[in-house]
């Protein structure tokens, strides 16, 4: 998400480890971030984009289903523009060795050979491997009977190596938590055994500007600015009294807090994914449980805080020490 993160967790109190990343929003500055983007499937074709932002992160839980939690992001980026070198030599040799200028490839990258004398690499593809500041390998080729290279041709990147990922524990939409206060600090009053569901969307609100770039520029955006955004929140609740809902009918300033618990870390200490959203409760939905119990749905569109000094909050709990 756009904003402020601490470089490194602190530790929650009673906690062993630093464990607990924090994001805030930035309310007074425009600190929009950007990134490289990989999609795809890694064992037909990779494509990364470049420039790219995360225009709505959506997190979703439902504790009765049978599914675990969900996060689901959804951006924009520049069409994949990769890069391509001027080749200077091929050497005939048992794992053909291809000399360029200064580049930027990495193992496992895949690259196409254009053009140049040694007909037999012509516009197939090949894994990159052992790169140096100039060279590349061309990983299982052995070029000894190949044509000479004399001069000419091009080394084209036409698929990234895909980023390790990293393993993250289940978290369960049963192990969701609950909070909602008013005139106590948030995570206060507990709202137990009556929350159904929850769902957390995120926009950034980017507008991508497109300007004359001449005639040999790229044809896209080239810079981006941030517009108004607000954190909504929704849960589904039973309603087994009206004080929530009395709340909505005030128009009570609210803070809520969903927490998204994950397996244990060590005692008492879970992995999660804390949401607090500040604001005004707003009904929109009645429904049902089981047939059995009548259920609300509250939104709540986030709204400044001047405790916290924003207008929400994420909170990651995990075991890592380093991001």
């Amino acid at each position: 998400m756009t904003g402020n993160m601490t470089s490194q967790p602190t530790t929650p109190g009673g906690a062993t480890n630093s464990r607990l990343w924090t994001f805030k929003p930035a309310i007074t500055t425009n600190d929009l971030k950007t990134g490289t983007f990989f999609w795809g499937d890694r064992n037909v074709q990779m494509f990364e984009g470049r420039f790219g932002t995360l225009d709505e992160l959506t997190i979703s839980a439902d504790a009765s289903g049978t599914d675990g939690s969900t996060i689901s992001a959804s951006g924009r980026t520049q069409m994949p523009d990769y890069d391509s070198y001027s080749i200077t030599s091929i050497s005939k040799a048992a794992t053909a060795v291809v000399t360029v200028g200064t580049h930027s490839l990495l193992a496992g990258e895949k690259v196409r050979v254009v053009g140049g004398e040694m007909t037999e690499l012509h516009d197939l593809v090949f894994t990159v491997a052992t790169p140096t500041a100039t060279t590349i390998e061309l990983s299982g080729i052995n070029s000894t009977a190949y044509t000479t290279y004399v001069s000419g041709g091009t080394l084209e990147k036409v698929a990234p190596v895909f980023p390790a990922i990293a393993a993250a524990p289940l978290i369960s939409g049963a192990s969701m938590q609950m909070w909602l206060d008013t005139s106590s600090n948030i995570g206060t009053t507990a709202i137990t055994g009556r929350l159904i569901s929850a769902e957390h969307v995120i926009p950034v609100n980017y507008g991508y500007k497109h300007l004359a770039v001449g005639p040999t520029g790229a044809l896209t955006y080239s810079r981006v600015g941030r517009g108004k955004r607000s954190i909504t929140t929704r849960v589904t609740l039973e309603l087994t009294d009206l004080d929530q809902y009395k709340l909505f009918e005030n128009g009570t300033y609210s803070k809520l807090r969903i927490r998204h618990n994950g397996d244990l870390i060590e005692t008492g200490f879970y992995h999660y994914v804390q949401v607090d959203t500040y604001g005004p409760l707003n009904f929109t939905d009645w429904g049902e449980l089981e047939g059995v119990n009548r259920v609300v749905t509250f939104e709540m569109q986030s709204q400044y805080d001047s405790t916290l000094g924003a207008d929400f909050q994420i909170q990651v709990q995990n075991n890592r020490s380093a991001l």
